[in-house]
């Protein structure tokens, strides 16, 4: 089913974060071997902070510092797996902006993508009433930058929203 599917693809993400938290090398396993034994200490849940964005959860796992203590891995490892399951369960529906950022680089992607093929098609034209290729391969750079740009810009607001609320349907 779908719902175990979540849990899986989530512990298989938290294992990988809890890795992160502990310097690689050799000592791996054996690390991995004692923290499980290992009481978790010092964690202030309360003071925890709350990420709303799917580029703030990326930019707080980039941001993790390997550790070596085993202390300091159990304490990190806990609040960072914590704190990441804590904003995929309590995430708030996306806001009014966001959605209306949505629609307008929608917009602006759709207009992109005509103005890129109107470029495109005039290039091929005016290079083949020219006989000069280098015409096209002009039109072609400025058309295909266009339009990969805006797909670009449109592709994380929707990453953003998706987070924002699963429940969300984009149209």
């Amino acid at each position: 089913s779908n719902m175990e599917e979540a849990i899986r693809n989530l512990g298989i993400a938290l294992h990988y974060i809890q890795d992160i938290c502990m310097a690689s090398g050799n000592l791996h396993d054996e690390r991995e071997n004692s923290l499980s034994l290992s009481l978790i200490k010092d964690v202030k849940i309360k003071d925890m902070e709350e990420i709303k964005t799917y580029e703030g959860i990326r930019n707080l796992i980039y941001s993790i510092k390997p550790k070596r203590s085993l202390p300091s891995i159990m304490r990190d490892a806990y609040y960072y797996s914590f704190l990441v399951t804590k904003s995929i369960l309590t995430k708030p529906s996306a806001p009014e902006d966001l959605l209306e950022k949505y629609k307008e680089a929608k917009e602006e992607y759709n207009n992109k993508k005509y103005v890129s093929l109107i470029i495109l098609a005039s290039t091929i034209i005016l290079s083949l009433a020219m006989k000069n290729f280098i015409i096209f391969t002009i039109g072609f750079i400025i058309s295909f930058v266009s339009f990969i740009t805006s797909q670009k810009e449109l592709e994380e607001i929707e990453k953003e929203v998706i987070w924002a609320d699963k429940e969300c349907k984009l149209k």
